[in-house]
């Protein structure tokens, strides 16, 4: 397993220093699992809502393409109004786009499998397709990968 050297600034309150005295400065040697999203919390649940709102919107889609009734094109633009901006309050919270942006998918292949199954009747036609799945959850165990020193 290999260690990584960490240089870490930490502002108050999301603000940038006007003076050095404002920021706390440090250096960590760290590694290790850390799945309980702590410190993560908020920005979690908003990708986690993220998530939701393009599931129900996917399947709107998805039932107006099949039957083209205007409701179900209405509830999934609004649906995706919504995802935008959940996403825009991700990324107020300070998270990366690279954390937003691994942890939203690895929901979406999850619950968008889940939905395709359980909702449309959809299944996958080879062993090899759950590969793609396993592969979404080592995706988000790997960003969620503590790299502080504990």
């Amino acid at each position: 397993m290999k260690i990584r050297i960490i240089t870490s600034i930490v502002f108050r309150d999301n603000e940038v220093p006007h003076t050095n005295h404002d920021a706390t400065y440090g250096t960590s040697i760290t590694f290790g699992p850390d799945f309980s999203f702590s410190g993560n919390s908020m920005s979690f649940l908003l990708v986690l809502a993220m998530t939701a709102a393009e599931l129900f919107g996917n399947a709107h889609l998805k039932w107006y393409a099949e039957n083209g009734r205007g409701h179900h094109l209405g509830l999934g633009f609004f649906a995706w109004l919504l995802v935008l901006l959940l996403l825009i309050q991700t990324f107020m919270k300070g998270k990366s786009l690279m954390w937003t942006c691994i942890m939203w998918e690895a929901l979406i292949v999850l619950g968008g499998a889940l939905t395709a199954y359980l909702v449309f009747g959809e299944k996958f036609t080879h062993w090899f397709q759950w590969l793609g799945v396993l592969f979404a959850v080592a995706a988000a165990v790997c960003i969620n990968w503590d790299c502080s020193d504990k």
